[in-house]
């Protein structure tokens, strides 16, 4: 048998033992793969909706992996990504970079999310005000007893400070200042989470409220309450509390793609995620 002849009846065979998948793939509009970079705080909440997204799509594969919403926006314009997640939108110079890149980015705002504040489940400190926050994440109060609790050492942990989860802290409760100095800087939210059920019981983190409810199920850290100020109600991250924007420290998520170079399979999964949103909401 020619070599040509041999090729013909291993691809005859393929077809054979592949065929229904083969046909399902061709026939599903949505078939193919998406990976999707960017905010690590939307990354566990995105990855939910692209399994699910997947289940309703035979034949769609769609990757979700984190690394930062500044991380995110290279990868887009560096054309490494045709989607990525943000936690903010894009500035000035990510719109220059996207310029020269030749990216038309498009953007829309998918939903909220609340930022928990987390720390050790052995803390007795339960709630903080947006004063406190700031005091003790500038280093203004670097012990317990400055807010109630007890006389040891607070261990500031947080993401990057130019992330965009950081970005949105510094601007909502800090005045645009900086952490201190003194805090210990992880790329990843569950490296905080980590951190704060081990530094018992003087760890202060932050994480997405998806992370950091699984994180209190478990009982490895526990969510702080939060209040605007003395006068005001404590708030915990909740689906009605960020719905009403009564938590705090709720704060916008947002997806970006090239709408000149993207494949259908982007907008459908970018519809999908508003539609999830929406019908949790």
């Amino acid at each position: 048998m020619s070599r040509r002849s041999k090729l013909l009846v291993g691809l005859l065979g393929f077809l054979l033992v592949a065929g229904p998948a083969w046909e399902g793939l061709a026939a599903d509009p949505t078939a193919g793969a998406l990976i999707v970079r960017g905010s690590g705080a939307m990354a566990t909440l995105v990855d939910e909706w692209a399994k699910a997204f997947a289940e309703a799509n035979r034949g769609a594969r769609i990757m979700v992996s984190g690394g930062g919403t500044t991380a995110g926006f290279e990868a887009l314009f560096d054309k490494a990504t045709p989607l990525i997640m943000a936690t903010r939108k894009i500035n000035e110079k990510e719109i220059q970079a996207a310029t020269l890149a030749g990216v038309k980015y498009s953007e829309t705002q998918i939903c909220r999310d609340g930022v928990a504040v987390i720390a050790n489940p052995g803390n007795p400190v339960r709630e903080l005000t947006i004063e406190q926050l700031k005091k003790i994440w500038t280093g203004d109060y670097t012990r317990w007893k400055d807010v109630g609790g007890p006389d040891e050492p607070i261990l500031v942990i947080t993401s990057d400070q130019t992330s965009g989860t950081a970005l949105f802290l510094r601007n909502r409760v800090m005045d645009d200042g900086y952490f201190t100095g003194d805090a210990r800087v992880r790329d990843f939210y569950n490296e905080i989470i980590r951190d704060v059920s081990r530094a018992k019981p003087v760890a202060l983190g932050y994480c997405s409220f998806k992370d950091a409810a699984k994180a209190e199920k478990n009982k490895l850290a526990q969510i702080i309450a939060i209040k605007k100020d003395e006068q005001s109600k404590a708030v915990v991250p909740s689906a009605d509390s960020m719905r009403s924007d009564s938590y705090p420290l709720t704060m916008p998520l947002y997806l970006y793609w090239d709408g000149a170079a993207s494949s259908p399979l982007v907008k459908q999964f970018v519809d999908f995620c508003k539609s999830k949103c929406q019908s949790s909401q």
